[in-house]
């Protein structure tokens, strides 16, 4: 059996090794040893962004709601009377 792909980029939670700033906004301040959550972008030489807490809380919320958005169509599509949505049939010549 094949392995399971993750469809998340890749992601950690880490201690700063030295101030820094939020990617998100540049006025939020990461002091060293405060938690920094990080976020590499797929692709061979692309640098890791870091993010605070608090925007990363709130980049974590967003997730969570989009995963669940497209939980529910994959749910609609797979089974169409769940929604009372009758499925369309492709027709053929």
């Amino acid at each position: 059996m094949p392995a399971t792909r993750s469809v998340l980029l890749k992601l950690d939670v880490r201690p700063a090794g030295r101030l820094s700033h939020c990617s998100r906004n540049k006025s939020h301040a990461i002091r060293k040893g405060e938690v920094r959550f990080i976020v590499k972008e797929p692709g061979p030489g692309t640098p890791e962004q870091g993010y605070c807490g608090g925007c990363a809380a709130t980049m974590l919320e967003k997730a969570v709601a989009d995963i669940a958005s497209l939980q529910e169509k994959l749910a609609i599509l797979q089974n169409p009377r769940i929604a009372g949505v009758t499925p369309v049939r492709a027709e053929t010549a």
